[in-house]
């Protein structure tokens, strides 16, 4: 759900991308299912998820949820993160966010026959929808969480979460710029 977050860490190689955006899609155990730099980038997804839900800042955001959302709210933050980055990519990396999405998506058609039938699946809705540059806007946040929403399988109150992250949005963007940086020292400590 944060892909662009996590493309963001793979360093931006080929195989890094692949990876990071594997990682939603595989589960269970790596052993030769894909080339190694693959594998590494799909287990660097996993680290970055573990790192971002027992994160301090995180904890603390997510209790500021109703208890009707909390159950979702590290959902909404891997969201919101995404959407921080993208509003504040010149920050952080060189060159537009539109060409790094576009070299995503190129990465992701190049691979497309060894994708999992769910991500390969996704693809199209994924290019059309960009939600890499698209999440910029609260409006697609609200968009992509309500996806997020429709998709559960069982009943709850996750759709409309958009109006707390309104009600927090100040405290979820000071969370981002303290999770980020310690995020980028864990990788780069890998």
């Amino acid at each position: 759900m944060n892909y662009l977050a996590h493309c963001y860490v793979s360093r931006h190689s080929e195989q890094g991308i692949l990876g990071a955006m594997l990682g939603d899609f595989v589960k269970g155990p790596l052993v030769d299912r894909f080339d190694p730099a693959v594998r590494d980038a799909i287990r660097l997804h996993r680290q970055v998820d573990s790192f971002m839900d027992g994160h301090e800042t995180n904890r603390r955001l997510r209790n500021r949820f109703s208890p009707r959302r909390r159950r979702f709210a590290g959902i909404v933050l891997d969201i919101c993160y995404d959407h921080f980055l993208a509003r504040h990519w010149s920050h952080f990396a060189e060159g537009r966010l539109s060409a790094f999405s576009a070299r995503v998506f190129s990465v992701l058609e190049a691979h497309r026959d060894s994708l999992p039938e769910r991500l390969r699946e996704q693809l199209p809705h994924l290019v059309r929808h960009n939600p890499l540059l698209a999440c910029r806007e609260l409006a697609s946040v609200e968009r992509i969480l309500d996806g997020v929403a429709s998709r559960i399988r069982f009943p709850n109150q996750f759709r409309g979460s958009l109006e707390e992250v309104r009600v927090h949005y100040a405290a979820l963007e000071a969370g981002f710029w303290k999770f980020l940086p310690d995020l980028m020292d864990r990788v780069e400590a890998k």
